[in-house]
């Protein structure tokens, strides 16, 4: 390991020679070291696999491929708001029998919901022994009216409203929810102190909510899947994973908060407290913002994904954060890997305060909408240990701002359109 204290810019004669120890050495900057304008080597053409760059991100990507729902069938029990019957087709029994209806429904079982519900706390407390289907559903609330603006303006929350749809109690599990439809609601799912296993959350649509799936420190639920979960319009968290629950996947989730701030403040996917063993596969989150009242001097948040302290164990693959005021990534977990991940146009693209590999991701020019607090492409909180493999930046920004005494390593590097590689703590470079 060889040590060496340097700065290069882009005309200078040394950068060749620069540009040969990092191919030959491992270097070990120290302290206060820059190496600026590494942009001058020879452009490097991003991995295939990472999509091809626009002038701007459009508010809406295309979304990744859904799979493809279920064949919709005949139920085995159906529930709607005013039934008064036995569950029956054509006798649909009320909602306060639900949890008798799943029962009721057997093995690989369906309960249908039939048509729309007025907001409501409906208490799901059933545990079959094998997996019931609870399908289909639109639910409307008290919220505020909101329809999603044309541009970054915001629409900003006085009073955020609405309640509570389904309350996921204690002992609930091997249930699958499909299908529902949310608009103007607080909470679509409270799993807020609920002990649990086995639930599933697919093809649900949110419009206009605080939180779409909600959970607090006493949530310990073992196995959650949410699949296909869409949502435009979220002041406070889309998934909001708290608690000691294990065995998560979030896949394919569409998250689009739509440029709501003011409930202090939104994120795409909250990890908080110690949720561990969590894959966060593919989808993307975006539109997420928080200006504090409009003042500059304080620091604006809101992420697309974001972990806290206690949180270990989380993979997040082929995921897309993009127009967020704070980060793409805003990560205090352990044991973290992401991969094949692209952010844009957030503050601080990627940002690291635990222990994570970031492995063949792309950060595309990073932007600062106000605030304390510069854009930069990658920063690195006090103690973080952080390792870029395969990276690649693209516009102008720094690629890394080490916070004190966080360790960066990178193996793989590639800086466009004006990136540049400038670092305040201890960096490795293989």
């Amino acid at each position: 390991m060889a040590s060496f204290d340097f700065k290069v810019s882009a005309d200078s004669a040394n950068a060749d020679k620069l540009r040969t120890l990092l191919t030959s050495v491992a270097i070990v900057a120290p302290f206060g070291v820059t190496v600026a304008d590494l942009v001058a080597a020879p452009p490097v053409e991003p991995p295939k696999d990472v999509p091809p760059v626009e002038p701007d991100l459009p508010d809406e990507p295309e979304p990744t491929e859904p799979t493809e729902p279920a064949p919709v069938g005949e139920a085995d029990r159906y529930v709607s708001a005013n039934g008064t019957g036995d569950g029956s087709k054509g006798n649909p029994a009320p909602v306060s029998k639900i949890n008798e209806m799943i029962l009721a429904a057997g093995k690989d079982g369906v309960v249908e919901l039939v048509g729309d519900f007025a907001q409501s706390a409906i208490r799901i407390n059933a545990a079959p022994a094998s997996q019931v289907t609870i399908r289909g559903g639109t639910f409307t609330g008290d919220r505020f009216p909101y329809t999603k603006p044309s541009s970054e303006k915001g629409t900003r929350v006085s009073s955020p409203g609405g309640g509570t749809v389904f309350i996921i109690q204690n002992g609930a599990r091997n249930l699958r929810f499909e299908g529902q439809t949310f608009r103007n609601v607080g909470i679509a799912f409270d799993k807020n102190n609920t002990k649990g296993s086995n639930l599933e959350f697919v093809n649900i649509t949110l419009h206009n909510v605080r939180d779409g799936f909600s959970s607090n420190e006493g949530t310990e639920i073992v196995g959650l899947l949410y699949e296909n979960i869409k949502a435009t319009g979220y002041s406070k968290k889309a998934i909001r994973l708290h608690g000691n629950s294990s065995k998560i996947v979030v896949r394919n989730a569409q998250l689009d908060s739509g440029w709501i701030e003011g409930d202090n403040f939104a994120a795409g996917i909250e990890m908080y407290d110690t949720v561990h063993d969590i894959l966060i596969e593919g989808g993307w989150a975006g539109n997420v913002r928080d200006t504090q009242g409009g003042s500059q001097s304080k620091y604006w948040n809101a992420d697309c994904i974001s972990s806290e302290r206690g949180v270990y164990d989380v993979k997040i693959r082929g995921f897309r954060g993009f127009n967020s005021t704070d980060g793409g990534l805003d990560l205090k977990s352990t044991k973290t890997i992401v991969e094949d991940c692209v952010f844009e146009d957030c503050k601080r693209n990627i940002r690291i305060w635990g222990e994570a590999t970031v492995r063949n991701c792309t950060s595309i020019r990073p932007k600062h909408r106000g605030g304390s607090g510069g854009e930069m492409h990658v920063w690195a909180g006090n103690g973080a240990k952080l390792t870029l493999e395969n990276f690649t930046a693209i516009g102008p920004g720094l690629l890394a701002e080490n916070d004190g005494a966080a360790f960066l390593k990178i193996n793989g590097l590639t800086l466009k359109e004006g990136a540049t590689a400038e670092t305040m703590g201890k960096v490795e470079i293989a």
